[in-house]
């Protein structure tokens, strides 16, 4: 945000290659790219069109850079990490996705003030997403913000990679979160609202739906104080 610095991903294999790797260098050039994704969990940058463009992000205090990446170019699973910009210290993981197959694609968002990353995986049971929530500096492990789900219930579709704003909204001073989920009724999908650190439970923020009826889709006000919905 400052200027001072680019943060880009290349693909060392040419055009075209997967995976990238990403780096970040002064402005003015005065120094050569320190490449900031590690070699172990996290060597390899997820970044196809399937994400969404949303393979990092930089923090709004410009202190620190999140990303998705892999293990190898064959994985299946892949993590969210993030790292200070002035690589002074290695990537730490956020997400906790251990089950093959699971990935948070592009469904996840830095909180307006830089603390929070909100995210949206299969990290418990492959096929439900739910809704995530780490501190950006990994000081604490990741919290579940969505309650328990009916069965056959989600919090939007994370397999899809449309983007966490497709199914949850955070308000801007980055305080809470409001999500589409069937998450009572199997099917019928409602609003909620929770804070972003999980330190209260959801709430449901739409009133009562006709039978076989929805939240069609749905948006912030500016100031975050309302949510405009279609049903």
């Amino acid at each position: 945000p400052d200027g001072a610095s680019i943060v880009f991903a290349a693909e060392p294999d040419g055009w075209g290659s997967w995976p990238s790797l990403l780096f970040i260098a002064p402005g003015d050039g005065s120094l050569p790219p320190t490449r900031l994704n590690g070699t172990g969990a996290d060597a390899y940058l997820w970044s196809t069109p399937a994400n969404n463009g949303r393979a990092f992000d930089v923090s709004s205090d410009g202190t620190r850079i999140v990303y998705s990446a892999a293990s190898d170019v064959t994985s299946t699973r892949h993590n969210l990490f993030s790292v200070p910009v002035d690589a002074s210290s290695s990537p730490v993981q956020l997400s906790n996705l251990t089950l093959s197959g699971t990935s948070v694609y592009g469904n996840w968002a830095i909180t307006p003030d830089g603390a929070r990353v909100v995210y949206l995986a299969e990290q418990q049971v492959r096929f439900r997403s739910e809704l995530y929530s780490a501190p950006i500096d990994g000081s604490s492990p990741a919290v579940k913000l969505n309650s328990t789900l009916v069965t056959g219930g989600d919090v939007g579709f994370a397999s899809e990679g449309y983007g966490l704003s497709a199914y949850a909204r955070i308000t801007p001073d980055g305080s809470r979160v409001i999500y589409w989920a069937d998450q009572t009724v199997n099917d019928r999908f409602d609003l909620y609202s929770v804070p972003t650190d999980g330190s209260a439970a959801p709430e449901k923020v739409n009133g009562a739906l006709v039978t076989g009826g929805d939240i069609a889709r749905f948006q912030l006000s500016p100031d975050g104080a309302y949510v405009v919905y279609a049903a």
